[in-house]
């Protein structure tokens, strides 16, 4: 059975992923996101944060780190894919 709509992983992709709170100055640097950018939500403060990802051991543990730090993830996009199997459109 193939599945649709399946999620491949297919090489360097940017991510957006969105945390609510803070991030701290130490696991910023753990995590050395491209952008980091606080903002404020009525009472909470949503954290987007973007990364270049060379693969999924390296996305896991983004999120793993943000998971240890009882982070809940709001969001997460991969932008820009790196995809070697586009068709190229005439």
């Amino acid at each position: 059975m193939k599945l649709q709509n399946a999620i491949r992983f297919e090489g360097k992709a940017s991510y957006f992923i969105s945390v609510e709170g803070k991030i701290s100055e130490f696991l910023s640097q753990r995590l050395e996101p491209l952008n980091m950018e606080e903002v404020a939500d009525g009472d909470h403060v949503i954290t987007k944060l973007t990364f270049m990802i060379k693969d999924q051991t390296e996305l896991a543990g983004v999120l793993n780190n943000l998971h240890e730090k009882h982070l809940v993830i709001v969001s997460m996009e991969a932008i820009n894919k790196n995809d070697k199997n586009k068709k190229k459109e005439n």
